[in-house]
């Protein structure tokens, strides 16, 4: 079954996404891989993508129906695991083509939590510019 899940990756859609195989998560699909499953430590496959850098698997996947909002994982959520990472171009592109920057989830809570964090500064002020909620609570 294409969408067995188990280990760090929890799925072999989201192994592929996290290392920027397109061309292999694109065969994942053409064979019935669900693009929303949920599980292991990213939580979904466009947080994996998102996490690594990976912005054209992000954009291919967003493209096949990945939801963008969907959470699970350490991260929470696409934005969030972009934003442990200080990339901010990936960030741009979520919020840009729908991200909610201020749903909570995952270990460190918001998009805007994890950013602090880290110290990324940038991302923290564009999230600020893109609604981003200084008082809500979760995570570390």
């Amino acid at each position: 079954d294409i969408n067995t899940q188990g280990g760090f990756y929890g799925s072999v859609i989201q192994a592929a996404a996290a290392q920027g195989y397109k061309e292999i998560v694109e065969l994942i699909l053409q064979h019935g891989a669900n693009v929303n499953l949920q599980s292991g430590y990213f939580g979904t496959a466009i947080a994996a993508a998102a996490y690594q850098g990976q912005q054209d698997v992000v954009e291919y996947l967003l493209q096949h129906g990945a939801d963008i909002n969907l959470q699970g994982g350490d991260f929470g959520t696409a934005v969030a695991a972009a934003a442990s990472q200080g990339d901010q171009d990936i960030v741009e592109y979520l919020v840009q083509h729908g991200a909610d920057v201020n749903l909570q989830g995952g270990e460190y809570g918001t998009a805007i939590q994890v950013a602090a964090l880290w110290g990324y500064q940038n991302i923290v002020e564009y999230l600020l510019q893109h609604g981003a909620v200084l008082n809500l609570q979760g995570g570390y």
